[in-house]
């Protein structure tokens, strides 16, 4: 996230986007997560679900990158939610929930 800040100059182009970007995410794994108790029963979800949720999320954004508003942000969010312990760990309290 800081590479794509510094490399795109978002503080100075888009000071708001890249975090609306990221709470338009964090709102959906939450959205996920309430979604997949109700309809498992399951209230304990696992790591290994949401790491399949985010890659599936992150495959589905590839494609239309350049196409859909955000989409490039929300790749890059995504790649970093996936190798950053402490952004994962984060994403997961909103998943489990």
């Amino acid at each position: 996230v800081e590479s794509l800040k510094r490399v795109f100059r978002l503080h100075e182009r888009w000071p708001d986007e890249l975090r609306h970007q990221i709470d338009v995410l964090r709102d959906e794994v939450a959205d996920m997560g309430r979604k997949i108790r109700h309809y498992s029963g399951k209230q304990d979800l696992t790591e290994q679900e949401l790491q399949n949720e985010l890659r599936d999320m992150l495959n589905q954004r590839k494609g239309k990158v350049g196409v859909r508003v955000g989409y490039i942000l929300q790749t890059s969010y995504l790649t970093f939610a996936l190798q950053n312990r402490d952004e994962f760990d984060e994403l997961f309290k909103q998943f489990a929930g």
